[in-house]
């Protein structure tokens, strides 16, 4: 059986949606992970790669030969060219779907999940929250060219592509595009109280009117101020510090007050959940742990206010296996944490188990390490109490949930 390479064209009919704006579909002896494409459509497709001998392949859209009707025509004139967004082709309405698709199969698959709360997981997940599609990023990072364009990068490779315009990005920040930039650098551009910034290092050859250069920006949520690094994590949506801060703080309601009650905050960036729910009293003590240094020093300004807050630099793998993290542990009431993509791990999670929490509320950038890492729980007797999805990012694959677990 003679299999298909890179450069092969392929003809095949699209199934369900897969991770990474992706549609499987099959041929004799191999899956595939198509891009550009929809459900139930016929494509040819062009190879781009293959794993596992073959069994594993990836392919790219290259001509529609029975189109959706979810398919729309993409408001991006590098759309299939820049790697930036990978739904441009998908109905605004639809791409909350599919994304909510793409999260119950991984919760099936990878964690065993069929049921959340007292409801199966397809009517326990409703489709995931819209929002504009277009106009949203209000913080980013792009490569310069040798001429001093800003460049994003074609999909799955490190080539620039010279960039004019993003349609997802607000108008605040267009000026990026436009400016001329010192050559062979990453700029990291974000939206601020006081307007467009950029990093320092950026402002050498000048900067777009209005514009100024600074290492930290300033962000406001759940009704503080908070000081950030220009490129350090924020949440790219200009809305979704506050409804992530509305879901976490829904999570941890059902934790009757009592005197001495403790919060866990792990991967706690600049204190952003640990200072608003020390801020709302729903706790009288919060521990907030992360492992930036640099983050922690921002923490430890934007909560100098709150002494119900203390603050921890260390891994937090490294901390929940110490004495301080077991004894942390033992006395939390309720458990927050927001992992990096990668997710927190079986050790993390197993430490969170065999905490005294009666709630657990995480926050999900990536459907898959949220299934495994619930897996971890459920089989320490865990029960999967809610969880909601939020389509913060159009256009592109990506999507946050809130998942609470608690104690049967």
């Amino acid at each position: 059986m003679n299999r298909a390479e890179p450069g092969d064209s392929i003809d095949v009919r699209l199934g369900q949606p897969a991770a990474g704006g992706t549609c499987i579909a099959h041929t004799e002896g191999t899956t595939w992970f198509v891009s550009g494409g929809l459900p139930d459509e016929l494509v040819t497709a062009v190879v781009t790669g293959t794993r596992r001998g073959g069994r594993l392949g990836f392919a790219r859209v290259v001509e529609v030969r029975e189109a959706s009707t979810r398919r729309v025509p993409p408001p991006c004139s590098l759309a299939g060219i820049c790697g930036g967004c990978d739904l441009l082709h998908v109905a605004p309405d639809y791409q909350p779907v599919w994304k909510a698709s793409v999260l119950r199969d991984q919760l099936r698959r990878l964690g065993s999940i069929e049921q959340i709360g007292d409801q199966d997981l397809a009517a326990a997940l409703p489709t995931a929250t819209p929002l504009p599609v277009l106009g949203w990023r209000a913080r980013f990072a792009v490569d310069t060219d040798a001429a001093g364009q800003a460049c994003f990068h074609a999909p799955r490779s490190s080539e620039l592509i010279p960039v004019q315009h993003c349609p997802v990005v607000i108008p605040e920040l267009q000026a990026a595009f436009e400016q001329v930039w010192p050559t062979g650098m990453r700029v990291r551009v974000s939206d601020s109280t006081t307007g467009p910034t950029v990093e320092p290092s950026a402002a050498a050859g000048g900067l777009p009117a209005g514009w100024r250069s600074a290492a930290t920006v300033t962000r406001v949520a759940g009704g503080r101020s908070w000081r950030v690094q220009t490129g350090g994590f924020w949440q790219s949506h200009r809305q979704a510090a506050e409804i992530l801060l509305a879901a976490v703080d829904q999570a941890v309601r059902s934790v009757e007050p009592r005197r001495g009650s403790s919060l866990v905050d792990l991967y706690s960036g600049v204190g952003l959940f640990a200072g608003v729910l020390a801020d709302r009293r729903r706790f009288e003590r919060v521990i907030a742990v992360e492992g930036d240094e640099r983050a922690v020093r921002l923490a430890r300004r934007n909560l100098h206010d709150l002494p119900a807050v203390r603050l921890v630099a260390a891994d937090v793998k490294d901390w929940v296996r110490g004495p301080d993290g077991r004894s942390a542990l033992e006395a939390a009431d309720a458990i927050v944490l927001d992992p990096p993509r990668s997710g927190a791990g079986a050790a993390v999670m197993t430490a969170l188990a065999d905490s005294s929490a009666r709630v657990i509320c995480y926050v999900a950038c990536d459907g898959a390490s949220l299934a495994r890492d619930a897996k971890t729980l459920l089989t320490q007797g865990w029960r999967f109490d809610d969880l909601t999805a939020f389509d913060l990012y159009g256009m592109s694959h990506h999507l946050e949930a809130v998942a609470r677990f608690v104690r049967p």
